[in-house]
């Protein structure tokens, strides 16, 4: 009696959810008729078919990324003499309801599928089992299964096109490009070679992704020959997934609807990321020039001009040092690289940030300003290992010249380079690294070939007192570079950091004069131990990061930047302008004293209405 009860409601349950009696090659189900119709197929090597859902007025089925609700259909395909390959899905239409919006299918839609036959195989046998979810207000989910017989030689009638509902065609015209990320959406340049962006209607994008992008409409701007794309980011999005795949839909003048997918994961060719890393070599050779790193490399080439006698000795030296080099990029890189994917929204300079690191920046220039004076020499002590030891190259030396140069290169290309590694970001993570070590390898290289061809030093003086004079005049921009991080250092922590800040560099060269003066007496070192340890630690629990950018003063039209500052600009249609600083960005600070707080700018701003914001 048990086994008759059961059977009487999974009976029951089967027909209220819209699941047929037996398989059969059309389904009738609630607000919605599934047939399998025979497509045309473009390739005589296939056959085609489709499945076709129509649906009740005010009802609807799901597209493969439903949106904020919903379910797609789902298809089990078996096949005996051939093989499937499908479905493919058509475009969805956007479909409110309150505050959430759907990607779905009303009325009719077709989902086309292609059968390969065996080789001696004159038809193929389909059994497709389904489930689907018809939504108007309520859902409704239902479950079937059909069949059908595609023979080889079969002919068919022209499908019904729906124009709705159009499928994605390729377009080697079009191309998405990811121009840049914010806190809340994304942006993309999209460009086609062929018609002219003017004549566009309707234009759509649908992420095939729905845990990247929010389904609110992405807004469109176009720009000369290009249509500038924002699209809001989901919540809790992976922002460094790839690939980013979208469905673009468009009507070209009177033209009807129709659809292609873009692919920006793909974007970076072979070619693009050769140009890249061959732009980041470049870069990193600049990085030579720089106040902070060019009296650094300078002397340490001197010091390994004695090696000249022994090239190979000088050449394990130039390793050495780009190993060392590679070893800073790479770990700084792979740091950004970690923190981004755990959704930091970081860039290069990014430690700069962080009022203890400039604190130590600042006493580490200060204490280089020192040793070039010749105010303290340690033979082997732990600085001369960084990579100023004047005395024998070691390979040990060489190594830490390569990481103190490049630790010391940050402040100094920060401005330059930031926007460039802040690109390879957006790359795969191992592109990024590419870049970064490229990047390296520019830099390193300088050196590397002045070991493989040391005859220039032929041209120099014999080694004399110039050598000693010249390295004391690169004291003098060190001690400066120090000054500028302490007015940084002042900008995030408040005036208090330069009273700390100089505290520490007194005592600093107080312990480093009592461990010279003291010399091979330990009373004497762990005096001067303890003192250098307490100018380094104190400071950490005396600085803070309450930063002072002059923003929201009185009379002052700049506002202080908020994450949702530019959403409720665009709600309320008015422009917004966003000055995105540092105080450690050279070429920010010089922007807003040259163009950004000049009264015809301003005046400028204010005229046409311009609400102005740092961040």
């Amino acid at each position: 009696m048990k086994h008759v009860l059961l059977s009487f409601w999974i009976l029951l349950f089967a027909l209220s959810s819209g699941f047929p009696a037996q398989a059969a090659g059309e389904i009738r189900a609630d607000h919605v008729q599934i047939r399998l119709i025979p497509l045309p197929s473009p390739d005589s090597r296939f056959l085609g078919f489709g499945v076709e859902f129509r649906i009740d007025p005010e009802w609807h089925v799901y597209w493969q990324n439903p949106g904020d609700s919903g379910a797609a259909p789902k298809f089990k395909v078996e096949a005996q003499g051939g093989s499937v390959q499908g479905p493919q899905w058509p475009a969805p239409e956007r479909i409110p309801y309150g505050t959430l919006t759907n990607y779905a299918y009303s009325r009719r839609v077709v989902f086309p599928f292609r059968v390969a036959l065996d080789a001696q195989a004159d038809q193929v046998e389909l059994q497709i089992g389904m489930e689907w979810l018809v939504c108007k207000v309520d859902c409704i989910p239902g479950f079937g299964k059909l069949e059908a017989v595609l023979k080889r030689d079969a002919s068919m009638a022209a499908p019904e096109i729906d124009v709705a509902h159009p499928l994605p065609l390729p377009d080697s015209h079009w191309k998405l490009r990811r121009r840049s990320d914010s806190s809340d959406r994304i942006r993309f340049v999209l460009k086609n070679s062929k018609i002219d962006l003017k004549n566009l209607r309707e234009v759509d994008l649908f992420p095939l992704n729905g845990e990247l992008f929010a389904t609110q409409a992405p807004i469109f701007q176009l720009e000369d020959d290009a249509l500038q794309v924002q699209v809001p980011w989901a919540a809790n999005a992976n922002r460094n997934a790839r690939p980013v795949d979208f469905l673009l839909t468009y009507r070209e003048g009177e033209q009807p609807r129709q659809a292609t997918l873009l692919s920006v994961g793909q974007a970076s060719s072979g070619s693009s990321l050769l140009q890249s890393l061959f732009f980041a070599f470049l870069g990193g050779l600049l990085l030579n020039l720089m106040p902070c790193v060019f009296p650094v490399l300078s002397i340490k080439a001197l010091s390994l001009a004695r090696e000249a006698h022994d090239p190979p000795a000088l050449r394990r030296s130039g390793w050495s040092y780009t190993l060392g080099v590679w070893v800073a990029f790479g770990a700084l890189g792979g740091l950004l690289l970690l923190l981004r994917a755990g959704g930091h929204a970081l860039g290069w300079g990014f430690q700069l940030q962080s009022p203890l690191f400039v604190f130590a920046m600042a006493l580490l220039f200060f204490v280089i300003g020192l040793n070039f004076l010749g105010f303290f020499e340690f033979g082997n002590f732990w600085t001369r290992w960084a990579g100023r030891m004047q005395g024998q190259g070691s390979l040990h030396s060489a190594f830490g010249t390569g990481l103190l140069a490049t630790l010391i290169a940050t402040p100094c290309t920060a401005p330059f380079m930031g926007s460039a590694l802040g690109f390879s970001l957006l790359l795969p993570a191992w592109q990024a690294l590419l870049i970064f070590l490229a990047l390296g390898f520019g830099m390193a290289l300088p050196l590397l070939a002045f070991c493989y061809f040391p005859w220039w030093t032929r041209r120099l003086p014999k080694p004399g007192a110039w050598m000693q004079r010249l390295k004391e005049v690169f004291a003098f921009p060190m001690f400066l570079t120090a000054v500028w991080l302490g007015w940084v250092l002042v900008r995030q922590a408040g005036a208090n950091a330069a009273m700390i800040l100089g505290a520490a560099a007194v005592g600093v060269a107080m312990a480093l004069w009592i461990f010279r003066w003291g010399a091979g007496r330990w009373s004497f070192r762990v005096v001067a131990a303890w003192l250098l340890a307490a100018s380094l630690i104190l400071p950490v629990f005396s600085l803070n990061s309450t930063a002072d950018l002059p923003v929201g003063a009185q009379n002052s039209p700049w506002q202080p930047f908020r994450e949702n500052s530019l959403a409720e600009a665009a709600a309320q249609g008015k422009p917004a302008f966003v000055d995105f600083t540092a105080s450690w960005c050279i070429t920010c600070q010089w922007n807003k004293k040259t163009v950004l707080e000049k009264d015809k700018t301003l005046k400028l701003f204010q005229e046409q209405g311009v609400t102005l914001w740092r961040a």
